[in-house]
């Protein structure tokens, strides 16, 4: 076992939205109150936390660049169908260098906040020696394909 735990953090975000705030936060406290034994980690999926990076340094939050594309920085995907289309396409582009990393470097927490179906799909499909943490906010709204989920 390691001598610090690793904590990522995925939270891919495509609006600006109060999780950006608990995640940074979260992040934050978890690396100060552990006094260095909890590393926490953000994955930067396609630029959405490029804007935040002083914020990352000055706190000591490790960055992971999950892939080269910047399709979320600086731009504004509001509306239910431009934003699904988008949440597809991060589906799509981070699949195989998410579950790289997870093979790789797995850390010993990930934390889901945002579009959580891919780190829930690969959890299912895969053997990870991480543990698996859902997180949500408010009461989540099922419908067919989520009940399943949810019951699994």
């Amino acid at each position: 076992m390691r001598e610090k735990l690793h904590v990522y953090y995925w939270s891919p975000f495509v609006s600006k939205v109060a999780t950006v705030n608990a995640v940074l936060g979260s992040a934050t406290t978890l690396g100060l109150y552990s006094k260095g034994k909890i590393i926490p980690h953000i994955i930067n999926v396609a630029g959405e936390w490029n804007e935040y990076e002083n914020d990352l340094i000055k706190n000591n939050i490790k960055t992971i660049r999950l892939t080269k594309s910047n399709l979320i920085n600086n731009l504004n995907f509001t509306g239910f169908l431009k934003s699904r289309i988008v949440y597809f396409l991060l589906f799509l582009i981070s699949f195989i260098p998410l579950l790289r990393l997870l093979k790789k470097n797995p850390p010993d927490y990930f934390i889901m906040h945002l579009i959580t179906p891919l780190p829930l799909i690969l959890n299912f499909f895969f053997s990870f020696k991480t543990n698996f943490i859902l997180r949500i906010s408010g009461l989540p709204k099922l419908n067919i394909i989520r009940k399943y989920f949810w019951k699994l």
